[in-house]
């Protein structure tokens, strides 16, 4: 009888060391490398891109002279000047503030977070900086990559005729529908936006009527701009657009 309970005993420690190590196993489970791609060529780095506090940080150099731009640091004051075209940053190490200066503007820009050092190299939040150069970031948490282009690098390709199945295409990917069939109509529009107006496509999407199938349900009416990089959800009852996707 003793002998019973001592296997018991043995076989519960066990199944206990098994899902304990089954849960460290997916607590600590290693993830793929951050990918970055600048105007659609892959960025190679000697050190990995990291992730903290939800934004991607870079070291200084990496970044900056993918994107063509010249670097300094000042040891003293802590402090990197970043230089390309006629845009001049400086920033300092824990200061979530950088000043910047061009043709445009002059003056104080705030980050989406504070530069850092790590292993000796200046780590600058990737999607802040970026956009100070007037770059538009993209994120995909799928793939861990993180896409960078120039403005001129971002072509008009959604027309008329691909609109409808370039929304659907996203709204799969946001989990807003799934499979089955939808029926898409697209016409030409233009949105007022914050920074001027934007071009592209007012598409209506509708699905089959589970019950009648000579009946569609609707489901949403979205727009969507003629570079990708921007849908939108129409409110109905508010009489608005909202935002789905943005690539800033």
């Amino acid at each position: 009888m003793k002998n019973l309970k001592k296997k018991n005993v043995i076989s519960k420690l066990m199944l206990l060391a098994l899902i304990l190590s089954s849960f460290i196993f997916s607590v600590y489970k290693v993830q793929s490398p951050i990918k970055i791609y600048v105007n659609g060529h892959f960025l190679e780095s000697d050190q990995t891109p990291i992730i903290f506090e939800d934004r991607v940080f870079v070291p200084v150099r990496v970044i900056a002279e993918n994107l063509g731009a010249k670097v300094g640091y000042n040891k003293d004051d802590m402090t990197v000047t970043i230089e390309r075209g006629d845009t001049n940053v400086k920033l300092s190490i824990g200061d979530g503030t950088a000043w910047i200066s061009n043709e445009k503007k002059s003056g104080p820009a705030l980050l989406n977070a504070a530069p850092f050092l790590k292993n000796n190299r200046t780590y600058l939040p990737l999607r802040s900086i970026s956009e100070l150069f007037g770059m538009h970031v993209d994120w995909n948490g799928g793939k861990r990559a993180v896409y960078i282009n120039e403005e001129s690098y971002l072509v008009d390709y959604i027309n008329e005729d691909n609109a409808g199945d370039e929304v659907l295409e996203r709204l799969r990917e946001l989990g807003i529908i799934g499979d089955g069939s939808f029926y898409v109509e697209a016409s030409d529009y233009e949105i007022e936006l914050a920074n001027g107006k934007d071009k592209g496509y007012f598409v209506t999407v509708r699905k089959d009527n589970p019950i009648y199938d000579e009946l569609t349900e609707l489901v949403g009416h979205y727009y969507i701009n003629k570079k990708g990089t921007l849908l939108m959800e129409y409110n109905v009852v508010e009489d608005k657009f909202e935002l789905l996707i943005g690539v800033n």
